[in-house]
């Protein structure tokens, strides 16, 4: 029998390497030479992370606005039911709605409207997290439209994490001889030391989690999500150095383009 999937219209993630020359600033000012004489942002935020900071370099919040601005289009063509409520028409949402008169593209609803006012993103925040060997950030989510996490540093290998401490469950010994003992014996299940996650409702109502098995390779990369999608970060124990990543939260702006470009000046 054959089959044909249905996508539903929901939320979702976008991954992406941030451009080598805002890359390149980062590593820099983050990364070779600690934001700590920065604002102290640790009593602004969930986290159990004492050191959190202001990132307070033009070029940065700019060059991070910009790619972010790029990736929300971009994410509104993909998933289209995102924070703020600006519509839900995609080629995802029409397949079950198929109206005749459809709601605004997000390129209309960035345009100027009756009174001149044109949409455009602006942090409301930009952090760096300097994380230590038993820190960790609890499930919580963001008062933003849209937030970003960069990985800027991560000072272990998932292979070793996963190993430093006993697995978390043991297969399912119902299935020994169901499946191969090569495979029961890999069904084991690993504790999440030093990954990334979401949880979020799944279809059927039950929750989900989604963890990312976080390693060298991730450095340069970034995550883009809706504020209000719920995350969390495990501590990890097998590196000394920090796990250093930089966080932002953007919210749609409304306004004429000439006060928009008097709020921008400040970075410029």
């Amino acid at each position: 029998m054959k089959s044909q999937a249905l996508t539903l219209p929901n939320m979702g993630v976008l991954q992406s390497k941030v451009p080598p020359k805002l890359w390149k600033k980062i590593k820099e000012v983050c990364v070779d030479n600690r934001c700590d004489h920065t604002a102290d942002y640790h009593d602004k935020l969930a986290g159990l992370i004492k050191d959190e900071y202001a990132v307070e370099d033009k070029e940065i919040i700019l060059g991070l606005r910009d790619h972010t601005a790029a990736l929300i289009e971009e994410y509104y063509s993909i998933h289209g039911y995102a924070q703020p409520n600006m519509g839900c028409y995609t080629w995802t949402a029409d397949i079950w709605q198929r109206t005749k008169t459809p709601l605004p593209s997000y390129q209309t609803m960035m345009m100027p409207d009756r009174n001149g006012h044109v949409g455009h993103w602006q942090e409301t925040a930009t952090w760096v997290n300097y994380q230590k060997k038993g820190e960790m950030n609890p499930i919580h989510n963001h008062t933003a439209d849209f937030s970003i996490v960069v990985f800027c540093k991560i000072p272990y290998d998932f292979e070793e994490e996963k190993e430093y401490l006993a697995p978390t469950a043991q297969p399912d010994e119902s299935l020994r001889y169901i499946v191969k003992d090569s495979d029961f014996k890999n069904m084991i299940t690993y504790n999440q030391n030093g990954n990334f996650g979401f949880n979020y409702s799944m279809l059927h109502g039950v929750s989900g989690t989604g963890t990312l098995n976080l390693d060298q390779s991730y450095e340069g990369t970034m995550l883009l999500f809706p504020g209000s999608l719920m995350h969390f970060v495990y501590p990890f124990y097998t590196s000394d150095e920090e796990r250093i990543t930089i966080s932002a939260n953007y919210k749609l702006m409304r306004g004429k383009p000439a006060e928009i470009q008097a709020l921008q000046s400040k970075y410029d």
